[in-house]
């Protein structure tokens, strides 16, 4: 004899997985990392030929010689020419700007101004800043008597790499702490966003049969109970395949990225854009969050989703359950709103405890595996505290789920809803 959760897990999950609507939604989201990925530093090589045009109104006398056109800026002197004319020059597109440099620029008193069309961006004055900035300080150093040697000297940077540190006789990794920050920031928010849209779809689909008066025939054969648990396990399965799909996509393109990245880009963007190092390698990104990220959206799935299936089984109608949903909601939107002070000490004592927190522990644990090295005591005791969570949770959703999925006409209170679980044989 089949197992009666089994068999109504297995209606869900093929019911869902076959739509439409999941297989555009499992493609979709890939591309749309991979577009992100690459798109800015595909637009950023293409860009290479486009020229920004400067005129340069120099009162100084000295530093326009000073100022180097490169492809991203090309400067010519204008200081002979009026105001007016440029401004001509500039509204016929002959120009695209033209730079007026005070004579105080030199000793600290006066400032750049650049005028164009606008619409050029922070890259545009940012490079333009960083060229002004250079030639002032060439004709300071002049001044100054300062040598050829002292002025290369002052005028490099200093390229500062992270390596993490490998365990005895291992070989250091590359780190990047900023991009284990972005990746678990981004894993957090694709479970959060995850959790919520399968956690609607338990309750829609509670409401729906409960409206259609199926689940009056299906109970005539399958407990309650059973019938909660399957369609929690059902949809829970067709949101872990979903984001397997989608772990198992980033991971490739996290793989691929870095050649592909330093190949399309090595020389740094238009318009005095940051350069991207030569050396540029992918950070090492932590094996076990491809491990770990999954497990824990299946723990919180299903810790929310009882809760959903116990809403949906009480009300009639969609617009009432929104009502009883600020408990859910909650904790969820309070997880979204601790990542930050997360991400900036994920080894702190508040990121620790707020992490083995069941309601916050699939985002929260997930984003400090990301971003560090997450003691296997604190991993394990996250995982015992939601399975203690799950199973109260469960009792309880199951109780309100007995006298709820056979109510109908009026709208239930949070009180109805402890007297249903109280109540429940």
């Amino acid at each position: 004899m089949s197992n009666p959760i089994l068999t109504v897990a297995q209606r869900e999950y093929v019911q869902r997985i076959t739509s439409k609507g999941f297989l555009i939604g499992t493609l979709i989201a890939p591309l749309g990392f991979a577009l992100m990925l690459f798109l800015p530093v595909l637009i950023a090589t293409m860009s290479k030929d486009s020229t920004t045009r400067l005129a340069v109104v120099d009162s100084t006398g000295v530093v326009m010689p000073k100022l180097t056109s490169t492809d991203a800026l090309a400067f010519t002197d204008a200081t002979a020419l009026p105001v007016d004319s440029l401004r001509a020059q500039v509204e016929r597109k002959a120009l695209d700007g033209y730079l007026v440099l005070p004579a105080q620029l030199l000793d600290g008193k006066g400032e750049a101004t650049y005028y164009g069309r606008g619409g050029g961006g922070f890259a545009l004055s940012g490079g333009i800043a960083r060229a002004v900035t250079g030639a002032v300080r060439e004709v300071r150093f002049e001044r100054a008597g300062v040598g050829q040697d002292v002025r290369e000297i002052a005028g490099s940077e200093v390229e500062v790499r992270s390596r993490k540190l490998s365990a005895a006789g291992g070989k250091d990794e590359a780190d990047a702490p900023e991009v284990l920050a972005a990746l678990g920031y981004g894993v957090g928010l694709l479970i959060y966003v995850l959790m919520l849209i399968y956690g609607a779809m338990v309750l829609q689909g509670v409401i729906e049969e409960k409206q259609s008066r199926i689940v009056e025939v299906i109970i005539s054969s399958v407990r309650p109970i059973e019938l909660m648990l399957g369609k929690v396990l059902g949809i829970g399965a067709v949101g872990l395949t979903q984001f397997a799909v989608w772990m198992i996509a980033s991971f490739a393109l996290l793989t691929v990225a870095g050649p592909l990245l330093a190949n399309m880009a090595p020389h740094g963007a238009a318009a005095g854009g940051a350069a991207m190092p030569g050396g540029f390698e992918l950070p090492h990104i932590p094996g076990s969050i491809f491990i770990f990220a999954p497990l824990y959206f299946i723990f919180g799935f299903f810790m929310y989703a009882m809760l959903y299936a116990a809403i949906g089984s009480a009300v009639d109608e969609l617009s009432d359950a929104q009502a009883l949903q600020l408990p859910i909601i909650l904790p969820i939107i309070m997880t979204m709103m601790f990542i930050m002070q997360v991400l900036k000490d994920p080894n702190g004592g508040l990121a620790t405890v707020l992490s083995l927190v069941p309601l916050f522990s699939p985002i929260l644990m997930t984003v400090r595996i990301a971003a560090t090295t997450v003691p296997a005591w604190q991993i394990a005791l996250s995982f015992i505290l939601m399975g203690a969570t799950i199973y109260g949770l469960a009792w309880l959703a199951g109780r309100i789920y007995r006298v709820g999925i056979l109510m109908s006409g009026k709208k239930p209170s949070y009180a109805d809803l402890i007297r249903w679980a109280r109540q429940a044989g």
